[in-house]
């Protein structure tokens, strides 16, 4: 499983309200203008037990410039979904990445449990409030 933070215009991230659903169209574009993005639409990796698995998904995309790509099979995966972007179990490198989204998509971050996340300049990093 995990926890899900969500790059959202809804009033609740599992909203589905279409004129403030991110649209496949908005999304794409900024991945493509995004030069520390890149559009996959597929991920595929091995498990810990040597499986192979994989997901296609329009829109799934990877932030490149993301310091541990690579490390221990991680990376910093945006998933599209209803409306919405959303990173499993982000760190506060990546929380940091989707704030920066957010402000340019005007929306916001919110978690599974419905936990809002901001900037907060004293602590130089993204906290839920």
């Amino acid at each position: 499983m995990g926890y899900n933070i969500h790059i959202t215009r809804q009033e609740e991230w599992y909203d589905e309200v279409p004129e403030l659903c991110i649209t496949i169209e908005e999304w794409v574009n900024y991945v493509a203008n995004d030069p520390d993005m890149r559009l996959d639409n597929h991920a595929f990796v091995k498990t810990t037990s040597g499986e192979d698995f994989g997901v296609i998904s329009e829109g799934l995309s990877v932030w490149t410039k993301y310091s541990r790509n690579g490390i221990d099979g991680g990376y910093a995966w945006f998933s599209y979904e209803a409306g919405n972007i959303d990173v499993k179990n982000p760190d506060d490198e990546i929380l940091g990445k989707m704030y920066e989204i957010a402000v340019i998509l005007g929306a916001r971050l919110v978690g599974d449990e419905g936990e809002e996340y901001h900037w907060d300049s004293r602590a130089g990093h993204v906290v839920s409030h």
